[in-house]
This record gives C-alpha cells, sequence and structure tokens, in this order.
C-alpha cells in the first residue's frame, strides 16, 4: 500500500545545522494513504493535552506502522528516518533491531526530494514543488520551524501542529501522484522566476525511484555551484558518517 509519511520534531533548533541540537525528539507524525486516508500519530491520550514527545515505544510503533507498505517522503531520507532511527533507542544509542529497520525503510522507500537532488544536484522544497504542479501545497502561515514552539504551548497550538504535519503528508502524497501524472516539475525560484529547466525525473515501472535505486545514478554536474552538497549528506546516518 503507497502512504506518504512525514514527522514534527519537539526541540527548537536555530540556523541549518539541526544536527547539533540532537536528540529532536518527535512530538507528531501523519501517515497519508493513497486512499485519501491520514492516521495522525502522536503521544499520550489526546485529552485537552498532548505528550511532550513520543516515547521510544512510540516511535517503535509508528515503525511498524510503516512497515510492509510503500512509502514517499519529500526529504525523508535526510530527516524524518534519521530523527526516527534515533527515537526508536532508549537511552539514544544509534544501534539495535528497530534501528535497522529504520535503515531499511529509509533505503527502500522513494523519497521525492532525495531523487531530485540526485538527478539535478539540489532539491527545492515541498511547497514549492506543491504550487509548481498547481497543488495547493502546505498549510498557510505554518512552517517546521514554528512547530516545535506551538507544541510547548498547549492543546489548543498543538491542534495546529497536527493539522499542519497532517498536511504535509497529503501533499506530499498529491505531489507523487501529480509528478506521476504530469511527468515533469516546473517550480518558481526564490527569485519569483520559473525555474529555467524543469525537473523530469525518472520512472520505473510506474513509480519512482527508491533510495537504493536514486544512489545508482550517476552523479549530476554541480560545476555551476558554489558550494555543493554530497549525497552522504542525508545518507550519513546510515553509516555514521557525516558529510
Amino acid at each position: 500500500m503507497l502512504v506518504a509519511f512525514d514527522i514534527e520534531i519537539a526541540k527548537e533548533v536555530e540556523g541549518n545545522d539541526w544536527s547539533i541540537f540532537r536528540p529532536l525528539g518527535i512530538t507528531c507524525a501523519a501517515l497519508c494513504y493513497e486512499s485519501g486516508e491520514t492516521v495522525i500519530v502522536h503521544g499520550g491520550l489526546g485529552v485537552r493535552d498532548y505528550a511532550p514527545r513520543l516515547t521510544y515505544e512510540n516511535a517503535r510503533r509508528l515503525v511498524d506502522k510503516l512497515g510492509n507498505n510503500t512509502i514517499i517522503t519529500w526529504n525523508g531520507m535526510g530527516f524524518d528516518f534519521d530523527i526516527l532511527a534515533e527515537e526508536c533507542c532508549h537511552p539514544y544509542k544509534r544501534n539495535g533491531l528497530y534501528v535497522d529497520l529504520c535503515k531499511s525503510l529509509a533505503l527502500n522507500h522513494i523519497d521525492i526530494g532525495f531523487q531530485m537532488f540526485c538527478e539535478r544536484g539540489f532539491m527545492i522544497g515541498l511547497n514549492a514543488a506543491a504550487k509548481g504542479l498547481g497543488l495547493k501545497g502546505k498549510t498557510e502561515g505554518m512552517d517546521g520551524a514554528k512547530a516545535p514552539t506551538l507544541w510547548a504551548q498547549g492543546f489548543f497550538q498543538q491542534e495546529k501542529v497536527l493539522e499542519y504535519v497532517g498536511q504535509d503528508a497529503v501533499t506530499t502524497m498529491q505531489v507523487y501522484k501529480e509528478l506521476l501524472k504530469q511527468g515533469s516539475l516546473t517550480w518558481t525560484t526564490k527569485r519569483g522566476t520559473p525555474a529555467k529547466y524543469p525537473w523530469t525525473p525518472t520512472v520505473k515501472e510506474g513509480r519512482l525511484l527508491t533510495v537504493k535505486e536514486c544512489l545508482e545514478l550517476p552523479l549530476p554536474n554541480t560545476s555551476w555551484m558554489d558550494e555543493a552538497w554530497s549525497r552522504e549528506k542525508f545518507t550519513g546516518w546510515i553509516d555514521g558518517k557525516t558529510a
């Protein structure tokens, strides 16, 4: 079964290097199935106040929910699965059965953003992709950086975060389906102009590539970039390496 997956972290971070703030914790997650059903995962009973973050037992149950599905993410390789693998362990140790399961799920799932990175040398944001495909996109006025702060403010703000994570999963599923339908993606750049060269992703047997298949692709030409990212920036957590 096809399922799109997204998480929100518990700890506030500053700057672009979120790794120095680890462990980040997970407040909630969302799974959007191809049928349109969306399942929200969070800690606690959900009676006026949710738990501050998922316990490692909660995180393991989330891994179990993901298993035996064809998983779709946007940058799940470099973020969501990395964080989930850490949160499955108590105390925070980078080993164990569920860490291995997360690594396997990560390598064998379809990460739309990572495929774009492997083929073009860069990755745009989920919302830019959604808008480029003519979709509604992410929740207006919200972003992942705000989610930890809102979650700490109690029930009413937590409800906004749950709506946000659910819409992110829905948007990921919609982007995947629409990208396959249209065959290519043209987006609006940060300068406000249309991208000069659309991205036409490689399709295999009617689907996008898995992370493992993306890693077999030749490296794109990034000579025009000042600071090109390496693939290890996204995959380094699998074998303990850093970019």
